[in-house]
């Protein structure tokens, strides 16, 4: 297949290398920074580089998408290529609000058209490794769990700081938190929430120094869907603590660590913890082999296009519950 990546910032080196690792190279990066796209393809051995994505939908060499813009702009670039009948894969999160997520869901389903969105931590080879534990009982009936996003913040673009192009920490790191609770427990029924902006200024690696207009911490309290319980830390002042996320999760018969001081995964199981040995895989090849199964109709979607509106709901809870000071239900 041949595969146009629009965007060229931090996240393309993950898509670009993943399909090179599936197998399948992309054709063309696209970016309204030409400069940074030419680089982007030149490191990665693409082959075109241009600076509008309009002209890309509907160009008969091209068979699918990777969507990798900044968040406000996911639902145009996607409603195109779906209108191309061009299958897509959004990088996370699917849109700015649930409204516009349910739209693009509609618009996929009304063009037959598969709409994937890149969870990339649920694809991690110790999330995998987890899920199958956790489906054999490994550590019997969930009780709780808690999990930290964190990262030093990005500092690399200044929209990721701006209301209106970001929703903040929630939204750029918290959601992959979100979807992996879902995934490997129960979705979120309830939220209980606590965000602020806690360092009102940031300076880019540029030197350009940005004001901060979106929550840059996020602490939320869950309740599962299956009852379990769930802290949730977000922030983007971590400066090398955790590596993307750090997960516990507490059952009746022992404990599963995802990522935690004994390494990517272990179990604590009758007082003694043990590593579990998680296969070595190219980034991104397992997410992005997927995506190709399901864009040339070898394996129907997967369901995640659902589970980020899924996400965009708990989003907006987070801050409904935030700014009212309350308990918030997510909508089913």
């Amino acid at each position: 297949m041949r595969i146009a990546l629009v965007g060229a910032g931090s996240i393309a080196a993950w898509h670009l290398d993943g399909l090179r690792a599936a197998g399948c190279p992309a054709a063309v990066v696209a970016s309204r920074n030409f400069a940074r796209a030419r680089d982007v393809a030149a490191r990665h051995g693409v082959p075109e580089a241009v600076a509008e994505w309009r002209a890309l939908p509907t160009r008969p060499d091209l068979d699918a998408a990777i969507i990798a813009t900044p968040d406000a702009t996911h639902a145009e670039v996607a409603r195109a290529f779906l209108a191309a009948r061009k299958p897509v894969l959004v990088q996370k999160p699917l849109a700015t609000s649930v409204s516009e997520a349910s739209a693009l869901l509609d618009a996929a389903r009304a063009a037959c058209v598969p709409l994937e969105v890149a969870f990339m931590h649920r694809h991690f080879p110790e999330v995998a490794a987890a899920a199958a534990l956790l489906r054999d009982g490994a550590i019997g009936r969930i009780l709780a769990a808690r999990l930290r996003n964190a990262t030093p913040g990005p500092d690399w673009d200044a929209w990721f700081w701006r209301a209106g192009a970001s929703g903040g920490v929630a939204a750029q790191i918290g959601v992959h938190g979100v979807d992996v609770l879902r995934h490997l427990i129960a979705p979120v029924a309830t939220v209980s929430a606590e965000a602020a902006i806690r360092i009102p200024e940031r300076r880019l690696r540029d030197g350009t120094r940005v004001a901060v207009e979106v929550p840059d911490h996020v602490i939320a309290a869950y309740r599962l869907a299956d009852g379990t319980l769930a802290a949730h830390e977000m922030s983007w002042a971590d400066p090398g603590a955790t590596d993307r996320y750090a997960l516990d999760v507490h059952g009746e018969r022992g404990t599963l660590s995802l990522r935690g001081p004994r390494g990517a995964l272990a179990l604590l199981r009758d007082g003694a913890w043990s590593t579990v040995a998680v296969p070595e895989e190219p980034p991104g090849r397992r997410q992005h082999t997927l995506f190709l199964k399901v864009a040339s109709g070898r394996r129907p979607p997967t369901g995640s296009a659902e589970d980020a509106l899924a996400a965009q709901r708990v989003l907006e809870a987070i801050a409904a519950s935030a700014a009212r000071a309350c308990r918030v239900t997510v909508a089913p």
